[in-house]
């Protein structure tokens, strides 16, 4: 269902209409600049689902009026599709993109299962994360309606089934190819295979430097903020189940603007990519070299002397062992330096992400699409989610001890 309503502009007065496609969320925002003037507009459109009604909020730097006369543009927006940029007129981006995905069923019943676990089962796991990490045993098996038993449940039996559903719920959300999962399973496993000893030497020494606790509030950080996100990345996500002629970036535009949030949660999993990047050179490490440390053109690089490198070389050591193809391409040093300046900033009017690099102690202007830059904050989440297995590795070895 398309809601029309049309606003004028307050500065220069131009009527732009707005068609507003109604969705499963309780609010949608947008923003646009007027095409008269360029001011910034924006409007919340809002639905009660369970009274089937909606409403708009008053919008800024405009006000709704009741005629379409004269209009000077037709926007439209949908928080839940990729909207063409060549929208024919009268189209709504939802037909004119239905006959894209493969198949719709298996589309429309994993994001209902994603819509359920943001929902419904998030917020239960991150209660379980919190008596985990409190120590609160009772409240744990009481939240988790873990059966009684003679001999009380360890750590690593509380948190094996936790991670497990995290872990797989959500790849759902990711892009990562099953090989990649199953490639980063067999280094782990093959590293443990050929020194068991040493992987658990690593694993004690990452836990007394405090960074198992450090890493794990990360990741729980950062997963709560790619659930609040999401509703903004969907559309990503749904172009994932598109016949692969369709996918082409250039062609759409996402209709939710959410910068600022999106940035964020860019340089958060960009850092925390890089700390779990340890534990994998570390697994690659006692494969290739049967010790602790990386050979280089000068000496020996011990693991944290890689951790404490800058993020920007670090892809120059991955490439050389089997997983860089998996993690190299989305850690883009000049982009997170970039994306993290205060002046880096959405440009509405062309619908571009606008950030520099300073080359040589000159200032270089960059410009990347929105889409793509909502694109690169799926795939680096998607990185972190398959790093963090390696973490999981480190958790097990330490008997799933936090400090």
């Amino acid at each position: 269902m398309i809601v029309r309503n049309q606003l004028a502009c307050v500065a220069c007065g131009a009527i732009i209409v707005t068609r507003t496609a109604v969705g499963y969320r309780d609010s949608q925002t947008y923003t646009f600049n007027c095409p008269k003037c360029g001011i910034e507009i924006g409007y919340v459109f809002r639905t009660d689902q369970k009274n089937i009604s909606y409403s708009f909020d008053e919008p800024s730097n405009a006000k709704w009026v009741e005629s379409e006369e004269g209009a000077v543009a037709t926007l439209s927006f949908d928080a839940h599709t990729p909207v063409p940029n060549e929208l024919p007129e009268g189209i709504t981006p939802f037909i004119a993109t239905a006959f894209y995905i493969e198949n719709r069923k298996a589309y429309s019943d994993e994001e209902g299962k994603r819509l359920h676990w943001i929902r419904d089962e998030w917020p239960y796991c991150e209660r379980l994360m919190i008596h985990l990490e409190k120590g609160n045993d009772d409240l744990f098996d009481q939240e988790a309606r873990t059966p009684p038993t003679e001999k009380p449940a360890s750590k690593v039996e509380r948190l094996m089934p936790l991670w497990r559903v995290m872990d797989g719920a959500f790849n759902y959300f990711t892009v990562t190819e099953r090989s990649a999962r199953s490639m980063v399973d067999q280094r782990i496993a093959l590293s443990l295979s050929i020194d068991e000893s040493l992987f658990k030497q690593f694993a004690h020494d990452f836990l007394a430097s405090g960074r198992v606790s450090s890493i794990w509030q990360q990741l729980k950080t950062i997963r709560r903020k790619f659930v609040q996100c999401y509703p903004y990345l969907s559309p990503l996500v749904q172009m994932l189940y598109w016949k692969p002629k369709y996918r082409d970036l250039n062609t759409f535009r996402l209709s939710e603007k959410r910068f600022d949030e999106l940035r964020q949660l860019y340089v958060d999993c960009y850092e925390t990519l890089c700390k779990l990047l340890t534990v994998a050179i570390a697994c690659e490490a006692i494969i290739h070299h049967g010790k602790l440390a990386v050979p280089t053109r000068k000496r020996q690089l011990s693991l944290w002397d890689f951790e404490a490198m800058p993020n920007g070389q670090k892809p120059g050591i991955l490439e050389r062992y089997p997983i860089g193809p998996l993690f190299v391409g989305v850690l883009d040093n000049k982009l997170r330096n970039g994306i993290g300046h205060h002046s880096a900033h959405f440009v509405p009017e062309k619908d571009e992400v606008l950030y520099y690099e300073f080359d040589d102690d000159q200032k270089k202007e960059r410009r990347l699409s929105y889409t793509a830059f909502a694109q690169r904050v799926l795939e680096i989440f998607s990185a972190v989610e398959l790093a963090s297995k390696y973490f999981w590795a480190v958790l097990l070895s330490v008997d799933g001890v936090l400090e």
